[in-house]
């Protein structure tokens, strides 16, 4: 048995309180990410830093942020179709978006902060994560109390889900509006010489 086998199945998640659907964690999980990467798409306009203060190039971007989230999706759509060989993917991604966290917070204008505040939330909601991840199951659990429990983190999960397409949604709006303007500028100068 593999390292990324025995953290994809580890022995405290065989029964556990919460055992979500696999096949709707997986869908949660390609919906999500494939939100992710879109939010992304605007930041990799060019392959440097926009100036001299971004401190994140699109290359970064494109390495440390979609390189998970792809992960992910595939292994979201492994477990939507019932594989367990999905939970391997997505347990892989886990500490590779991790690391992409720390650096960008090394890199943050603050990074003292981003290290004491932002690490140890995000390090949270991977724990978090990653226990969902592992305790899912494809069947349905016999106990009726644990199957109203799984469906009711699902159902935050959904929510959460909806709340965060609508926040993409939006950024992208502002990166069009702010784009067109940046455009116009440019034309207004074509057009006033």
């Amino acid at each position: 048995m593999s390292l990324l086998e025995r953290l994809a199945e580890p022995a405290f998640a065989k029964d556990h309180v919460i055992r979500p659907s696999s096949r709707t964690l997986g869908a949660i999980l390609v919906a999500f990410n494939v939100l992710s990467c879109i939010r992304w798409f605007p930041e990799l306009r060019s392959v440097f830093p926009d100036n001299f203060t971004d401190p994140i190039t699109p290359v970064q971007i494109l390495v440390g942020a979609l390189l998970p989230q792809i992960l992910m999706i595939a292994g979201g759509i492994w477990m939507m179709l019932g594989d367990a060989r999905g939970k391997r993917l997505v347990v892989l991604s886990i500490p590779v978006g991790f690391v992409y966290v720390l650096a960008v917070a090394m890199q943050s204008y603050y990074p003292g902060l981003a290290l004491i505040f932002g690490v140890p939330f995000f390090a949270a909601w991977l724990a978090f994560f990653y226990y969902l991840v592992v305790t899912s199951q494809v069947g349905p659990d016999p106990r009726v109390w644990r199957r109203v429990l799984s469906t009711a983190v699902m159902v935050l999960a959904v929510g959460f889900l909806v709340v965060y397409a609508s926040i993409v949604f939006r950024t992208l709006d502002a990166y069009a509006t702010s784009y067109a303007m940046h455009q116009g500028s440019l034309h207004a100068q074509f057009l006033a010489a």
